[in-house]
């Protein structure tokens, strides 16, 4: 039996939990290559992509202590009122755990087709960071922009640098035509 899950580009935010029921002997098997081997793992997720650096496949034993549930909280951000009434089940979890945020699958369409050994346990969403609006550390940052704006003329009117040009060069042609009347008698 498998199960299909679709991850659409606008797929962030969430956090795939999946139990991996292999012995932990063969655990090295499953971990993320460093080499490009090729990975039982992404074969069992029935995965087009899946980025080996973001995935995390480990012993549920290193988590005694603190438990499923809290590391999904404390150490992949996991908002705590997505995990509520799963806490219990997710923290009796034994033997491997994957831990697949939406980062490492990408951002385009795949269907994902699930296969024994590895079983979906559940997907969480990732808690908000709150935004604050800080004041700018500077003092440079702070107080008005003060200056006399630059003058622009009124639209319609002719700067008078424009109308000086103009001017001369009315005054150059009247000269040459009275020069080239006077000349011409």
């Amino acid at each position: 039996m498998s199960d299909r899950m679709t991850i659409g580009p606008r797929d962030h935010g969430l956090v795939r939990v999946f139990a991996l029921d292999i012995d932990t002997a063969d655990l090295a098997t499953w971990q993320p290559p460093e080499d490009g081997r090729d990975w039982p793992l992404k074969d069992a997720l029935g995965a087009a992509h899946l980025d080996p650096a973001k995935v995390e496949v480990f012993p549920a034993s290193t988590l005694d202590g603190l438990g499923l549930s809290r590391y999904l909280i404390d150490g992949a951000g996991v908002a705590p009122s997505e995990i509520g009434a799963d806490a219990a089940r997710l923290d009796g979890i034994t033997g491997v755990i994957v831990v697949i945020p939406s980062s490492a699958l990408g951002s385009g369409d795949q269907t994902l087709t699930i296969i024994a050994p590895l079983r979906h346990v559940g997907t969480y969403r990732e808690e908000d960071s709150p935004v604050a609006f800080a004041p700018l550390p500077a003092g440079s940052s702070e107080g008005l922009i003060t200056g006399a704006p630059k003058s622009v003329p009124a639209p319609g009117r002719a700067p008078r640098g424009s109308l000086i040009v103009v001017a001369a060069i009315a005054l150059v042609a009247l000269i040459a035509v009275a020069f080239s009347l006077a000349s011409g008698r």
